[in-house]
């Protein structure tokens, strides 16, 4: 159960992330940094 929650989670953040590099409100390295981070 808590790892079906986890990686709903993840995914959502990872979601988040994708939407805010294609705005350009991160880079390119950011992005790739903060999405090893919700992997873990």
């Amino acid at each position: 159960m808590f790892n079906r929650c986890r990686g709903n989670t993840s995914e959502a953040a990872i979601q988040i992330l994708k939407e805010r590099y294609t705005k350009g409100e991160i880079t390119q390295t950011e992005y790739q940094e903060m999405k090893k981070q919700v992997k873990r």
